[in-house]
């Protein structure tokens, strides 16, 4: 089995879990369930690797549906995937996230982004994110310090390797 699509009652440890017996997994708990999942099933006929199939659903949960950006950490998507090692996974759940969450003005810049700026700006909430990279780029936050300084809405990444 490639992938396993988890549906509301299943948490983010559950899914890890999950992923040691499948190559991924990804889902969603919560009163948005059905936004997230609606965009995913309407995409499975799409030949498109499966973070591709997350990044596109994760960034309509954001972008189509206003309401949102009041859901909490437990009501936020998940993507876990053993194809990966830990550190390359959590950096495919970032670009994933960036993906969704940046205007496409960054998007297209997110490369210029070095590996410590990217360690450092995954601790910031999908709100902040677009403004932090601004000023990454722009050179007024070029330390990983100064990139967590500036971070307010601090989100722990508990999925590190």
């Amino acid at each position: 089995m490639r992938c396993i699509i988890l549906e509301d009652r299943y948490t983010l440890i559950r899914a890890e879990n999950f992923a040691q017996h499948v190559n991924t997994c990804m889902g969603i708990n919560g009163r948005f369930a059905d936004n997230f999942l609606d965009t995913i099933y309407a995409q499975l006929r799409l030949d498109v690797p499966w973070y591709e199939l997350y990044s596109s659903a994760h960034w309509s949960f954001l972008n189509h549906h206003p309401e949102t950006s009041s859901a909490t950490e437990s009501e936020r998507p998940y993507f876990v995937t053993r194809d990966l090692s830990p550190v390359a996974s959590g950096h495919a759940r970032l670009q994933a996230r960036m993906r969704a969450c940046l205007p496409a003005d960054l998007q297209g810049r997110m490369h210029e982004l070095t590996p410590r700026q990217m360690v450092a700006l995954r601790f910031a909430s999908d709100k902040e994110l677009p403004e932090l990279v601004r000023d990454v780029l722009a050179g007024k936050l070029a330390s990983q310090k100064a990139i967590k300084l500036a971070i307010k809405d601090w989100q722990g990444d508990y999925l590190r390797a």
